[in-house]
This record gives C-alpha cells, structure tokens and sequence, in this order.
C-alpha cells in the first residue's frame, strides 16, 4: 500500500515524536482532536490527556516535535 511505503522510505516508527506519542497512548492518554473553531494546529505538536472523574480532563501533555513533552496546557473557557 502506498501509504505504508511513504511511511517506511521517511522511517516514521523511529521518529522521536511517534515513538513518544505511541508510549503515552500505551499508558492510556487519549489525542485532543481539535483546538477550536478558528485556532491554529499545526503539525509541530500533539495535545494529549487523560479522562478523569465525570470525563474532566486529567494530565494535560504536549508532545513536540523533538519527542519533548512538555506538562500542561491552557483549557479554553
């Protein structure tokens, strides 16, 4: 399949931010899909969280493109 053949040629399962971003969903964290209406989200990192009591947001990460994960992020109101 084509797309498993670009994923292999950019050797993207060694990548610093793959590797971490696929620790973190091991251990239950879950991807924030979107940032809003009219926010940018680009490509240089990934939001990620836990669901806690009642399904309220828990351990709030970042996962930057170098594979750094950086604790928190803010929630809009």
């Amino acid at each position: 399949m084509l797309i498993e053949d670009v994923a292999t040629d950019l050797t993207l399962e060694q990548h610093p931010m793959v590797v971490e971003v696929r620790h973190y969903l091991a251990r239950g964290y879950l991807l924030r899909g979107s940032r809003g209406f009219g926010q940018r989200n680009g490509y240089h990192s990934i939001d990620m969280f836990t669901l806690g009591p009642n399904g309220t947001l828990q351990n709030l990460i970042t996962i930057k493109l170098d594979g750094a994960c950086k604790h928190g992020w803010p929630i809009p109101a």
